[in-house]
């Protein structure tokens, strides 16, 4: 008699997570700056769910979130599979504090690294100016 295979598969068992304490101190915040630095370079997004890793399911700094993520793909022979965004490349190392948009003349603070325009309307529209001349 053949049994069923879903009476063969054991129930899955979800690991019990470790409690930390979160702990302050001069590094963490200097940790913390570093990270707030590279994960404002990262897709829209990537801090909340850093945010809601570090604060909401382990309790713990979001600098150690991207030290865990750096460490697990160590382990896991995942550092040789990068991803590099062009606007990384740029002389400049960190977005200004202000700019000036090329296309509406506004001044605006760049949220990223390599931002020219305060908003893609901005960008779409000089973009589609380009064109035009050409």
């Amino acid at each position: 008699m053949v049994a069923k295979v879903a009476e063969k598969i054991p129930e899955k068992v979800t690991p019990k997570m470790k409690e930390y304490k979160l702990v302050e101190s001069p590094l963490h915040d200097q940790l913390n700056s570093a990270a707030k630095v590279i994960m404002s370079q990262m897709p829209e997004g990537f801090e909340g769910v850093v945010g809601e890793l570090a604060l909401g399911t382990y309790g713990v700094h979001p600098w150690q979130i991207l030290a865990g993520i750096l460490m697990n793909a160590f382990q896991n022979n995942g550092m040789a599979h990068c991803e590099f965004r062009p606007e990384w490349d740029m002389p400049v190392a960190l977005p200004r504090s202000s700019a000036v948009c090329p296309q509406c003349k506004q001044t605006f603070s760049p949220k990223h690294l390599g931002q020219k325009f305060c908003t893609s309307k901005c960008g779409g529209i000089f973009a589609k100016a380009q064109r035009v001349v050409k």
